[in-house]
């Protein structure tokens, strides 16, 4: 009798095991997937690449090999845009220009004695743009990278063309 009872409760404990197994498989499983489809969705959405953890695009990337840099050779000091206080405030940067060196116009443009005849109008750009920012702006991290883009932009205007990758300040004091 108490060998039946026990393979009474075995069976009962396989059937229980099978249920919450299958409600595992049919309940959660397809919720698990949604979630996931839903965060895919979302990071597509704000442009997010999982494969690439740079935070660069993928279709932008160059190869190191292909980037050639460009130190504009002396520091350049720049007027910033009033903050209010009624003091003028200025920015002390150094400048390197990141070009891809397998784009076309890059023998054009790009090579260092090119560059070097047209650093004055590289500068004027420059100063240009960070005339537009507050010395509060500058000092910001989030909106050193904006103007590191706006200049980015303003030197495709002005060469009308997009071989210069990047812009970069290998130093940046404010005042």
């Amino acid at each position: 009798m108490k060998k039946s009872l026990l393979n009474i409760i075995s069976l009962a404990l396989g059937i229980v095991n099978l249920a919450l197994l299958l409600v595992l498989i049919f309940a959660i499983v397809p919720t698990m997937n949604k979630a996931n489809r839903l965060v895919g969705q979302i990071c597509t959405a704000i442009d997010l690449e999982l494969e690439n953890s740079y935070g660069t695009s993928s279709e932008n990337n160059i190869n190191i090999d292909n980037l050639v840099t460009y130190d504009l050779e002396q520091s350049m000091t720049i007027p910033l845009a009033p903050s209010g206080d009624q003091k003028d405030h200025y920015a002390v940067a150094s400048i390197t220009l990141v070009m891809d060196s397998t784009h076309e116009d890059y023998k054009n443009y790009g090579e260092a004695e090119k560059l070097a005849e047209r650093v004055s109008l590289i500068k004027s750009t420059i100063r240009k743009v960070f005339a537009n920012y507050t010395v509060e702006q500058a000092k910001d991290l989030q909106y050193q990278e904006v103007i590191r883009q706006a200049i980015l932009e303003a030197l495709h205007a002005l060469y009308q063309s997009d071989f210069i990758y990047e812009v970069r300040f290998t130093e940046l004091l404010t005042s």
